[in-house]
C-alpha cells in the first residue's frame, strides 16, 4: 500500500512490480521451469497469473477494499480474484461451462456501471449501454 504522498510515478511503478511479482508467482508452479523444456506446462497458470496481477496491482497501488465493497472500484478487486479462480478452475477441469461464462458476460457490466447509471445516465441510456456491453 502506497502512503498519500507518494508520487504518481512510484505508485505506478509500485502496482506494475505487484503486478509481475504475482505474475511470476502463479506462472513459476505452472510452467515447473526446473524440469527442463520438455515438460508441459500446465494451463492454469495463464488465468491464474492475470487475475493474480490486476489484485496484486490494486492493492498496491490503493488499499485493500472493504467486503462488502463500497465503491464500483473495489468490485474490480473481487472479479478479478473471482474470474482467476474460475479460469483456473475451468482450465483444470477442461470444460468450457457456457452458463458461467454468460453469467461473468453480464456480472461485469452490470457490476462495474453501475455508478454510471445512479448517477450519469438515464433510464433507457443505462439499459442500452450495460445490455450492449453483456452481449
Amino acid at each position: 500500500m502506497q502512503a498519500a504522498d507518494s508520487s504518481i510515478v512510484a505508485v505506478q511503478f509500485a502496482g506494475i512490480a505487484a503486478a509481475v511479482g504475482a505474475t511470476l508467482l502463479a506462472l513459476a508452479p505452472a510452467a515447473r521451469p526446473w524440469r527442463g523444456r520438455a515438460a508441459r506446462t500446465s494451463s492454469f497458470g495463464a488465468p491464474l497469473a492475470l487475475g493474480l496481477a490486476v489484485a496484486a496491482a490494486f492493492v498496491a497501488t490503493r488499499s485493500l477494499p472493504t467486503l462488502p465493497p463500497r465503491e464500483t472500484l473495489h468490485w474490480i478487486f473481487y472479479l478479478a480474484l473471482l474470474a482467476a479462480a474460475f479460469g483456473a478452475y475451468e482450465a483444470r477441469a477442461g470444460t468450457r461451462p457456457l452458463l458461467a461464462r454468460a453469467l461473468f458476460a453480464v456480472l461485469l457490466p452490470v457490476v462495474l456501471l453501475e455508478f454510471q447509471r445512479r448517477n450519469h445516465w438515464g433510464r433507457l441510456e443505462g439499459i442500452l449501454w450495460t445490455g450492449a456491453l453483456a452481449a
